[in-house]
């Protein structure tokens, strides 16, 4: 089968007549297991098939052995999948949007949906700007390309994913980087220019609040938007009762009693803050505890910021202790290993004897 396409809902209705075109309505919310085939049934995508994910898309689940929405039968699937008139020759056409606007397609990639992309787009972006502006000695032509192709595709990364924690840990993050290698070196004049270009941008915001793309991308308050919850709505109430499941339990709930491991039990609960998905389950020793391993590798580092790496790492860590206000970012396996990783790499480099003195 073709790989499908993500395409806008202009392009697809200019298709919408080609004989071999397959469209698989797959929406789904983990909080309303229902609200696809609502969804499905007001006919946003006419002469759509919808494919729900928990009964044609996944395996039975098996609880302490399979995940919450494991990996069909291939046959099964094969054979639904011709139930809905799909063969060989046939185009599928799939797509995730911001507040179920068509014009704004929100890459999901293999991590676990647009967020953690975006996250780990900030990863890529500090270290290749870090590596650029703080390089030892000058780039090859091969290193050259390879830094602007990952550039490149960490900017569209983060751009598609629509996602406001990751594009706010970006500028957090970039902003490091050229801070402390150009901060001595930037006039008063130009700080002062930087921080009117941010209140001008802050009040465009406000001026245009009203227009699509500002409603949608950044407020996400579209008065128009079909969604049951309001995203910002979504978000707040969560924060709030997480910090209540704080509050009340001192000691946490324990492991897997937060995200997509609790969906497996009696109470699941969703928590979009780090801070506060490990005070519910590890309690606030946990918090503490976590709390205390971020402050020390990020100290490390910041001691080693005259190494590129270790720049990158920091700066791009930074980024991450904010969106983690409002996203569990640690719980993506692709996030976590990567960025931890490249703490370490950066941290097995010793301290200069510059830096040895400077902290006596």
């Amino acid at each position: 089968m073709p790989l499908a396409q993500l395409i806008s809902a202009t392009a697809l209705h200019a298709r919408l007549q080609e004989p071999n075109l397959v469209l698989l309505d797959c929406r789904f919310a983990l909080e309303d297991p229902g609200y696809g085939a609502r969804s499905h049934a007001e006919g946003l995508l006419p002469g759509a098939h919808f494919a729900d994910l928990e009964r044609d898309l996944s395996a039975p689940v098996v609880k302490g052995v399979t995940g919450r929405h494991p990996l069909p039968d291939p046959q099964n699937l094969v054979d639904k999948l011709r139930s809905w008139g799909i063969d060989n020759d046939s185009t599928i056409v799939p797509y995730l949007t911001v507040d179920e606007n068509e014009s704004y397609v929100r890459i999901n990639s293999t991590l676990r949906g647009p967020n953690p992309l975006g996250v780990y787009a900030v990863i890529v972006l500090a270290v290749v700007l870090a590596a650029w502006l703080r390089r030892p000695r000058k780039f090859t032509r091969r290193e050259e390309v390879l830094a602007g192709i990952l550039a490149a595709g960490a900017v569209v990364a983060l751009w598609a994913s629509y996602s406001r924690s990751a594009a706010l840990a970006a500028l957090a993050a970039l902003g490091i980087v050229i801070a402390i290698v150009y901060g001595k070196k930037i006039s008063k004049t130009i700080w002062l220019s930087i921080g009117i270009a941010g209140i001008v941008l802050l009040g465009s915001i406000v001026a245009f609040k009203d227009t699509q793309f500002v409603s949608q991308v950044i407020l996400h308050e579209d008065p128009h938007e079909g969604n049951d919850v309001n995203s910002n709505d979504g978000h707040a109430e969560s924060l709030v009762d997480g910090t209540r499941r704080m509050i009340a339990q001192p000691l946490g709930a324990g492991i897997g009693s937060t995200g997509s491991a609790s969906l497996l039990t009696d109470d699941p609960v969703i928590i979009e803050s780090q801070y506060l998905f490990v005070a519910h389950e590890t309690g606030w020793l946990g918090l503490g505890i976590y709390l205390l391993i971020n402050y020390l590798v990020l100290k490390r580092l910041w001691l080693r910021r005259a190494q590129w790496l270790a720049l990158g790492v920091f700066a791009s860590g930074v980024g991450l202790v904010i969106a983690a206000f409002f996203l569990p970012v640690w719980v993506d396996d692709t996030v976590s290993i990567v960025w931890w990783g490249l703490a370490a790499l950066a941290l097995a480099v010793p301290l200069t004897a510059k830096v040895k003195a400077k902290k006596r």
